[in-house]
């Protein structure tokens, strides 16, 4: 309490200040105390007003206003925590939040790309239905990764946006070209990621909606079923199966045996 009436008097007005100061040592000690407080205080609803704004001024737009990727970072995790500690308080900032987690995925540092993901998810598991209006945004963002040199920044990326389409599933129709990539990616587990999104999507979303996107979604989770790698198969067979339970809830009878051929015997075949 003491370290609340404390922070919530004098000391938080500078500190936040100090994370716009020129100087980069200063910045991250900030950083850090801001980190440190959100974790140690019981209420963090009376900074919010303030602290959402500023860390939305150092990363919530393009160009970023933040210029060492190490501190960016740093800002992030700060961010997340935030989100974590604030729960249903943070709602009415959602706008600030998620442009916050939109800029970051432009961040060229791959580090930031993965944990943003994470803040992103945390957004979509904490506020549900509410963050609907900035799912859209947020999900095409996310997969403008998908084409990343590092094979766990597409998984992440899409485990994110898929996410985000259960809540808002507008952008499937344009998002259809690159899950169908990311279907087809050279590492396996990028492949079974796919696999298990597609499912966890088909099985989210309403009926209605399943039904229709299922051109854009079905044909990446069958792919898995042919796939040359073990696990993949493995990993597209128990989705389907479950994909198959929700649709027709009470069927009987296991999926058909799946024999995998190379792509040269089945061409041949």
């Amino acid at each position: 309490a003491t370290v609340q009436a404390v922070w919530d008097g004098a000391v938080r007005a500078p500190v936040l200040k100090a994370l716009a100061d020129p100087t980069e040592k200063i910045r991250e000690t900030a950083i850090q105390l801001v980190i440190g407080v959100i974790d140690g205080i019981p209420d963090i609803g009376p900074s919010l007003p303030a602290l959402v704004p500023t860390l939305a001024a150092r990363v919530g737009s393009v160009p970023l206003e933040e210029a060492a990727e190490e501190l960016r970072l740093e800002l992030l995790a700060a961010a997340r925590a935030l989100v974590a500690k604030a729960g249903a308080q943070g709602a009415p900032y959602l706008k600030e939040l998620s442009a916050v987690g939109a800029s970051l995925c432009a961040d060229p540092f791959p580090d930031v790309k993965k944990e943003v993901c994470g803040y992103c998810k945390d957004l979509a598991a904490l506020h549900g239905a509410a963050l609907a209006p900035y799912a859209a945004p947020l999900c095409t963002a996310l997969m403008q990764n998908a084409g990343h040199q590092h094979s766990r920044v597409r998984a992440l990326c899409f485990e994110a946006a898929g996410a985000l389409l259960a809540l808002d599933c507008g952008p499937l129709p344009e998002l259809g070209p690159q899950i169908a990539v990311l279907a087809q990616d050279k590492t396996p587990a990028v492949r079974e990621t796919v696999s298990k999104v597609v499912a966890e999507l088909l099985r989210a979303l309403p009926a209605a909606d399943a039904e229709a996107h299922a051109p854009q979604l079905l044909p990446a989770l069958l792919q898995g079923l042919c796939d040359e790698a073990p696990a993949v198969r493995e990993r597209a067979a128990v989705e389907l199966e479950a994909v198959g339970a929700k649709a027709c809830p009470g069927a009987d009878g296991d999926l058909p045996a799946v024999e995998h051929r190379p792509p040269a015997d089945a061409c041949a075949a």
